[in-house]
């Protein structure tokens, strides 16, 4: 899911990374704490970048992910959940970029 708002606001894109917070702006990644968003909404994206990470087998990262399709699914509708929670709280003040997560296998 990709959106973009007005052009006229700060460009603001959202995705999931490993040891990211989820924002990144021109300059690169935004720390959370600088991020107007609720802290219900800051927990659930920390549990969201570190289900991210979980999709690795870390003793093997070239093997892709390790999800099963259930997990795979599940992720992406918690992930939905977040980018409609920022979208709410950020619409206004950011030109917002959901990047979707897709997973290599």
């Amino acid at each position: 899911m990709t959106l973009k708002n007005n052009t006229n606001k700060e460009p603001l894109r959202v995705m999931a990374d490993y040891g990211s917070s989820g924002f990144w702006n021109k300059t690169g990644m935004i720390v959370l704490n600088d991020i107007a968003i609720t802290e219900n909404l800051k927990e659930d994206i920390k549990k969201w970048i570190d289900l991210y990470k979980k999709q690795l087998d870390w003793s093997n990262p070239g093997a892709g992910c390790i999800f099963s399709e259930s997990e795979k699914v599940s992720f992406l509708i918690f992930e939905a959940k977040i980018f409609q929670q920022i979208e709410t709280q950020l619409r206004e003040q950011y030109n917002l970029e959901f990047i979707n997560t897709v997973f290599d296998d």
